[in-house]
This record gives structure tokens, sequence and C-alpha cells, in this order.
């Protein structure tokens, strides 16, 4: 695992103090601050909504089976 992750996740999620974390880590208190001054990595959005080739194809059969069996166990649960 990145060791920048580590260190930013003892601190900012575990709430460990960063003296601590750089003695643990073996690291420099002046390193671990610098870790925690780096921006979170980016993540990628994604554009809009995936296609479903798949459910294009059986989703209404798919809603059909449901359909079915949900009315069958209304039926006879009464």
């Amino acid at each position: 695992m990145d060791q920048v992750h580590v260190v930013r996740h003892k601190v900012l999620v575990e709430g460990r103090t960063q003296r601590a974390v750089a003695r643990e880590l073996g690291l420099a208190r002046v390193t671990v601050r610098k870790y925690l001054e780096q921006a979170a990595p980016a993540r990628k959005a994604e554009a809009g909504p995936r296609a479903r080739p798949v459910w294009d194809v059986v989703g209404a059969r798919v809603q059909a089976v449901l359909r079915i069996r949900g009315g069958g166990r209304a039926a006879s649960s009464g």
C-alpha cells in the first residue's frame, strides 16, 4: 500500500498524532506533515450513466418473472 495513503489514513481517519505516526513508521515529522499537505488523489468521475446492453436484452423478461413470482407469493401467503 502506498506510504502516503497509510500516513494520511492514520492521521486523518484514525485520529493519530503526526508525531506518533512518524515514530511508528520511522519517518521524520516533516515528511508526515508533507504527506498530509498533499491533496487527496482525485477520483475519476463518470461522465454519465453506463450503458447496460445485457439489461436492454433481458430486462423485460426479468421484470415479467419477478411480477409472476411476486403475485404467486402474495396469493399463497393469505
